[in-house]
């Protein structure tokens, strides 16, 4: 993952597999069966929010996020995996590892941490 930095805004280049899990987690969560105000407080963005995130990294190379939208993609890595009883669950589910995503997210504050302010 390439992390940059343009105006206000911040710019993610994805690999391919990063890009996948993005767009699985925005995919599960659209369909969680739990009320809307648990989605936004969870994730700090409505379900159609991060839907409309996801939809944006499938169709080009870089996405270009706010600091809001970037939080959320954060907690949607860090917390998706919180939402299934069990690793197995959330595995079959997403075809991932808890460890996978918060490896993602871990990545993400990295890449932000080394931005100039």
């Amino acid at each position: 993952m390439k992390i940059g930095k343009t105006g206000e805004s911040i710019v993610l280049e994805l690999l391919g597999s990063q890009r996948a899990a993005v767009m699985v987690a925005a995919d599960v969560v659209g369909e969680l069966r739990v009320p809307d105000l648990v989605v936004e407080v969870r994730f700090g963005a409505s379900r159609q929010q991060l839907v409309d995130i996801a939809a944006r990294v499938t169709e080009a190379e870089s996405l270009v996020v706010g600091v809001v939208e970037l939080q959320a993609v954060y907690r949607l890595l860090r917390s998706l995996p919180d939402c299934f009883g069990s690793e197995e669950a959330f595995h079959i589910r997403t075809g991932y590892f808890t460890e996978d995503f918060l490896t993602l997210a871990k990545g993400l504050m990295n890449g932000i941490s080394q931005l100039p302010d």
